[in-house]
């Protein structure tokens, strides 16, 4: 089972301190991997926090993979067509 399975399952259960603690995990196993990104943005759209979604986009460095940098873009447009 990978982190992005166990992250689905935590959200889905609204269980979102068990996904915090994942992704502070995985950020400690596997530093600047694009998935932890990725299940960050995830989990703070599951808590419908509009905010803390655009906090840790504003937050996360883009200079370095390139995967990175999409899951960023692709985060600011969809707060921009949540905002209206």
């Amino acid at each position: 089972m990978s982190y992005w399975n166990i992250a689905e399952y935590q959200v889905a259960q609204r269980r979102f301190s068990a996904v915090d603690s994942l992704t502070a995990r995985m950020a400690a196993v596997l530093p600047g991997n694009p998935w932890m990104v990725n299940i960050r943005v995830y989990s703070l759209w599951a808590r419908r926090d509009l905010a803390a979604v655009q906090a840790f986009v504003d937050s996360v460095d883009e200079s370095g993979a390139q995967d990175v940098a999409d899951i960023v873009r692709r985060t600011r447009c969809e707060l921009a067509q949540a905002r209206g």
